[in-house]
């Protein structure tokens, strides 16, 4: 039976600006120490080849899912999604556990961050040629839609 009236399971989801969600997919992937080899497609082409052909799949092929498509907009749990820019990620989670009725972090954790070092951006820029006006098509709900429902501290402030 499909679930189609308010639901009432509370939904966080962090939303990235898509070309940096992309290179730190891939360099996430590329260092990932798997036990066995994934069965991904995806995950197996970031790994072994390059960010170009990585972007074709998971762009031009449509492998990965976009925002709107992953936080199932405009669906069911919609009414009680909330999204948060990966920017302004503590006082966002901060406002949104507050409005949710739960107790806000006191700091959150990036379990899959990074080394720490300065990610040349222009490098992956380069490489993506005419796939970065792919991404954007790709991920246009991102840059049309989404802000008028993402958290930010601004709006945090506000309520």
């Amino acid at each position: 039976m499909l679930f189609r009236s308010r639901c009432d399971l509370k939904i966080i989801g962090v939303v990235r600006e898509p070309f940096e969600m992309l290179v730190s997919l891939y360099e996430y992937w590329r260092r990932c120490n798997f036990q066995e080899e994934p069965p991904q497609p995806i995950i197996q082409v970031a790994i072994t080849s390059s960010f170009r052909e990585f972007l074709e799949l998971a762009v031009r092929k449509r492998v990965l899912e976009t925002y709107e498509s992953f936080f199932d907009v405009g669906g069911p749990a919609w009414e009680t999604t909330r999204l948060i820019d990966f920017d302004s990620l503590q006082p966002s989670l901060e406002a949104v556990c507050r409005e949710f009725g739960l107790d806000p972090p006191t700091g959150v954790e990036r379990l899959n961050a990074a080394p720490s070092r300065v990610r040349e951006a222009g490098s992956y820029l380069a490489e993506a040629g005419s796939l970065v006006f792919e991404v954007r098509k790709r991920f246009r709900w991102y840059y049309e839609e989404a802000p008028r429902f993402m958290v930010r501290p601004d709006r945090a402030a506000a309520a």
